[in-house]
């Protein structure tokens, strides 16, 4: 649900946010990755479904090593931090159609995302 520990989520997120907009502005790509990589485990710490955390920990290695491999090409890194802003946008107005564009959107090999990188 988008409201379940909503308040915490988006805060959790904005905090990692606030960081990586740092970062991005003084070229710290390794601690940009890694709060990244904090963005991402926070949507699954905080969904408060123990399937989707458990399957969240099979894939978050692969997906830290696809993190780490993008962080060379600053063209996806703000691309990725503006779809970070939407998706936090999303989460805090409790509008889980705009958080599932978002998403998409940051997910989906056709909007330029991770798996595009590598086809």
């Amino acid at each position: 649900s988008l409201h379940r520990n909503q308040r915490q989520l988006v805060q959790a997120l904005s905090s990692y946010l606030d960081h990586m907009t740092f970062c991005l502005e003084n070229n710290s790509t390794h601690e940009y990755i890694r709060l990244d990589n904090l963005f991402h485990e926070a949507l699954f710490t905080y969904c408060g479904n123990a399937y989707l955390q458990q399957s969240y920990v099979l894939i978050s290695a692969q997906m830290a090593t696809i993190r780490n491999y993008l962080g060379s090409n600053d063209e996806h890194m703000h691309r990725s931090h503006q779809q970070h802003v939407a998706i936090i946008q999303a989460i805090q107005d409790a509008d889980a159609e705009k958080a599932l564009q978002a998403l998409q959107e940051h997910i989906l090999p056709e909007k330029g995302a991770y798996w595009g990188q590598f086809g």
